[in-house]
């Protein structure tokens, strides 16, 4: 059986030559990627190609050093009370899905956190701050004015919607 000799690319061929220019380019500025590098070694006079320096970049084990963010304090969080009396919390929340036709709604959700009896379910397409308010004024009317609300962050942009004449007319 005849014996097949496979040439090995030399050195020079495969970038070999190329290969501490990148490590040290990489030793200068770890923050650089290889797309970076490239422009640089074009600069210096290198003729390199970009997947050259790509797979270079990859065979010495480089990338890109991610910083770690230091997390930030933030405010001092208080958790509230279990509530002991009807009225006293009540939770709201917003809830989205698509009819079959692809409109979309939106449904305002009130629940008393004590009794975990559900205040008002108002479903809408456009459901404004001014709509919020009034259905939130109807709740009051039949079973009175909570000591507090508890909201997530949707309805900070939905009230913002609502002038402040609105809301004050409402109350």
């Amino acid at each position: 059986m005849p014996s097949i000799d496979m040439a090995l690319p030399s050195p020079s061929a495969r970038g070999y030559r190329y290969s501490p220019a990148v490590r040290e380019l990489a030793q200068a500025r770890p923050r650089f990627g290889y797309a970076r590098f490239h422009v640089l070694l074009r600069r210096e006079g290198w003729v390199v190609n970009k997947k050259r320096v790509h797979r270079i970049y990859r065979e010495e084990g480089l990338s890109v050093r991610l910083t770690h963010r230091r997390k930030r304090v933030s405010h001092l969080r208080v958790v509230p009370s279990a509530p002991s009396l009807v009225n006293e919390r009540w939770s709201m929340d917003f809830v989205a899905d698509t009819l079959l036709d692809g409109r979309r709604f939106r449904a305002l959700t009130v629940v008393d956190n004590y009794s975990r009896h559900s205040q008002i379910i108002e479903p809408d397409f456009t459901l404004t701050g001014t709509k919020v308010v009034a259905a939130l004024e109807r709740v009051a009317k039949r079973t009175g004015y909570p000591h507090m609300i508890t909201v997530d962050n949707v309805l900070y942009a939905e009230v913002k919607r609502a002038t402040r004449t609105d809301l004050l007319r409402a109350v």
